[in-house]
C-alpha cells in the first residue's frame, strides 16, 4: 500500500535483491500516473514539458548491526 496526498491504494512491483559483503540490497521501482494521486504534471512550459507519469525508484540497504553476528 502506498499513501500519498491523503490517498491510499495498493501497488504491485518487482524487487531485486543482492547479497553484498555488508548485507543485503533490495531495489525496485513503482510506476506513478500523476493524476491517480492528484499531482499536477510537473511541467514548466515552454522550457520543460514532461509526461503525465513517472517512476519512483528505491534502494534499501540492510546491514547487520555491530555485535549482532550469530543472532
Amino acid at each position: 500500500m502506498v499513501r500519498a496526498r491523503g490517498r491510499t491504494r495498493p501497488v504491485g512491483f518487482a524487487l531485486e535483491a543482492e547479497r553484498t559483503a555488508a548485507g543485503i540490497e533490495v531495489s525496485g521501482s513503482i510506476p506513478v500516473l500523476f493524476a491517480d494521486w492528484g499531482i499536477a504534471n510537473p511541467s514548466f512550459p515552454p522550457f520543460v514539458t514532461t509526461q503525465n507519469h513517472g517512476e519512483l525508484e528505491f534502494l534499501l540497504r540492510f546491514v547487520r548491526a555491530a555485535g549482532a553476528a550469530g543472532r
